[in-house]
């Protein structure tokens, strides 16, 4: 039997958000594509590049 292709759909919701909220959101996402830069240039590891990225978030 095949699997119905509507069971895998992704739903998203855009919650507002304040503009400091906005601000913190941006800030994360530069610093998460300059470590995932790094790790495409070979200066850190991909390895590294997760522990990074972990901190950052929690």
């Amino acid at each position: 039997m095949k699997k119905d292709t509507d069971d895998n759909k992704i739903i998203a919701f855009r919650i507002p958000l304040t503009e400091e909220e906005e601000e913190q959101t941006l800030d994360l996402a530069n610093k998460i594509q300059v470590i995932t830069d790094l790790a495409n240039e070979g200066i850190i590891s991909q390895r590294s590049r997760v522990r990074i990225i972990k901190k950052l978030i929690y």
